[in-house]
């Protein structure tokens, strides 16, 4: 093989080589666009589960409250001679 040969072949092959890397790039930078959305997606979606059990234990406690403050202040009535009202 002389120079003028392996001169054509380093020019034919030089652009497909050069596509191909950014073909990889590009399909890189978007695989790691995906993750990171589907990253943000679990962590807004924990975020929300999380969110929802906490209102679910401040609903609980809530209710407990008002099941003491009722028994408070039914012992109140009746200590007071009220009865049951």
């Amino acid at each position: 093989m002389d120079g003028t040969t392996v001169t054509a072949i380093i020019g034919i092959v030089t652009p497909f080589l050069f596509a191909l890397a950014i073909i990889k790039m590009a399909m890189h930078s978007k695989e790691k666009k995906r993750e990171f959305s589907e990253k943000k997606n679990r962590v807004t979606q924990q975020d929300a589960h999380d969110f929802e059990k906490e209102i679910r234990e401040l609903s609980r406690k809530i209710e407990n409250l008002e099941i003491i403050l009722q028994a408070q202040k039914n012992h109140k009535d009746r200590k007071h001679g009220y009865g049951d009202i």
